[in-house]
């Protein structure tokens, strides 16, 4: 397994300007090879700086790269391997909060949240709702992030068979948000939002298919207004393929 960047990578000398370039590509130039090697220079500046919670985020966003090459296919990397990758990076953030718990308690929300992702993704259902739990229950950040990680805990109900119960965790999740867009501004409002009409869709498209068409359209509005999330658009262009089968 080799993993590339496409472009030849600046040269840095703080682990936060190669975290800030590395969110960069991964969102907006879609580049996950060459946002995976600027962390690697992060998590390095990030050990010697003695920044433990910059340290567990890096890691954190290595899990969300691997999870997109998990979808868009890379020459260097299987989304099996990315995968596996994946759940490597979200151990190595909740192992950097277990070792400096004062310094990353800000963290350790997120850092369930991660394991969460990643259980869902193996299909560890029951697993999923235990991380996204402990997630919602150690956020110290925002009202808004917290909304994101309960709808996430609401999907993983759903998956574990208690779906109403689940529906209105993800509906609360996305109230959530929208009540305190301000705290993250309009950019993560549209991420978490439109992932959450989406997944809303999934859910319904068998037993309420008007609804869940409903929800669909209505990620499309928000995909539509932000030209930001190129990657929701890819995500929810193949949702969509699905539905007009």
């Amino acid at each position: 397994m080799t993993i590339e960047p496409k472009d030849l990578l600046p040269t840095f000398a703080t682990g936060e300007e190669y975290h800030l370039l590395a969110e960069e590509y991964r969102e907006q130039r879609k580049d996950f090879e060459g946002s995976l090697a600027l962390l690697d220079k992060a998590i390095s500046l990030y050990a010697k700086e003695a920044r433990w919670d910059k340290l567990a985020l890096a890691h954190q966003s290595q899990v969300l790269a691997y999870k997109h090459l998990m979808n868009f296919p890379s020459p260097g990397i299987t989304s099996e391997e990315a995968l596996q990758k994946a759940k490597e990076a979200a151990q190595k953030s909740m192992d950097v909060a277990n070792a400096h718990p004062d310094e990353t308690k800000a963290v350790l929300g997120a850092c369930y949240f991660r394991l969460g992702e990643v259980a869902l993704l193996g299909r560890n259902y029951s697993e999923a709702v235990e991380y996204f739990g402990q997630a919602v229950t150690n956020h110290q950040g925002t009202n808004a992030e917290r909304g994101d990680f309960r709808y996430h805990l609401g999907e993983a109900l759903v998956l574990t068979g208690k779906k109403e119960e689940g529906i209105q965790t993800i509906l609360q999740g996305i109230e959530e948000i929208q009540t305190h867009t301000s705290e993250v501004g309009d950019f993560l409002e549209h991420v978490w939002v439109s992932g959450a009409y989406m997944r809303l869709a999934e859910i319904l498209r068998e037993d309420k298919p008007d609804e869940a068409r409903r929800y669909l359209t209505e990620a499309k509005k928000i995909i539509d207004s932000d030209p930001r999330l190129k990657i929701r658009k890819d995500q929810w262009e193949h949702l969509a393929a699905t539905f007009s089968r």
